[in-house]
């Protein structure tokens, strides 16, 4: 089944309106509802479920930059309960619909994004957990390199996720403002799932908030901290792949919270 996988999220992609249900799925390409299930996980580390959600919540994030009405939103993204999608919504990405759509209208969240962006070479780090915990405190380190394409310029961020799927913060992310490298050398112990994307400098506000126009990459494997000795990964950053996770958690509302909190 491996060698279907990417017609198989494709398929996913293109049908995010409709209610299609896993049995249907799996019927499509011959496998039983369990079998294609685990083999499934098995090649992207998620169920066809938790899959098939995220893509639902990043369609909507498309919808809602289009038009004004959250009820057409989520109709076209396959939610059939306005107040289903609501919460799903402000779990999954950390706004409700409506302070979406204020932010893209507003574009304050867009313009402290650009001004760190031209802000020189710098690194902002986002945690999830207690960072001054002595349970973080690590031995090694994980160095990050990006490959980037070139004359690139723009937003860089790198999160390290507890499921290999974005849905919800990243246990620990860092935001680049220049630059294509970092060290992560404080995280609790466990097992995390590394994912980098990357946000083109233009003056679209659209392109901040829709994980379509973003390029990325991601370790399907997980790093398991403490580490044994130092490591170094390296990701080469391009355009989205069918079998890539949807990115419904925006990490420029990450970004933005971690310096407007720096102000108060």
């Amino acid at each position: 089944m491996k060698d279907i996988i990417p017609d198989v999220t494709q398929y996913m992609r293109e049908h995010t309106g409709r209610d299609l249900s896993i049995e249907e799925l799996a019927g499509r390409y011959g496998y039983s509802k369990f079998h294609f299930s685990r083999e499934f996980r098995k090649a992207l580390g998620v169920t066809p479920n938790e899959y098939w959600a995220a893509l639902k919540m990043e369609q909507s994030l498309m919808e809602l930059g289009r038009t004004h009405s959250i009820l057409n939103a989520h109709m076209r993204a396959g939610y059939q309960s306005t107040g289903t999608f609501v919460s799903s919504f402000k779990k999954s990405t950390g706004f409700t619909p409506g302070q979406y759509q204020e932010e893209i209208q507003k574009q304050s969240m867009f313009r402290d994004a650009k001004q760190f962006e031209g802000s020189g070479d710098k690194v902002i780090t986002h945690y999830s957990f207690d960072k001054n915990d002595p349970a973080t405190r690590q031995t090694h380190k994980l160095s990050i390199i990006c490959h980037m394409p070139d004359g690139f310029r723009g937003l860089i961020f790198v999160g390290m996720f507890a499921k290999p799927l974005p849905v919800e913060a990243p246990v620990l992310g860092k935001a680049m403002s220049k630059g294509n490298r970092c060290v992560i050398d404080q995280i609790p112990n466990g097992e995390y799932y590394a994912l980098v994307c990357a946000i083109k400098s233009n003056a679209n506000p659209l392109t901040y908030f829709q994980p379509k126009h973003w390029l990325r990459d991601l370790h399907r494997e997980p790093y398991r901290f403490p580490l044994e000795e130092d490591e170094q990964i390296e990701f080469t950053l391009r355009e989205e792949d069918p079998t890539d996770p949807a990115i419904p958690r925006n990490p420029v509302k990450l970004l933005v919270d971690v310096l407007r909190s720096r102000e108060r």
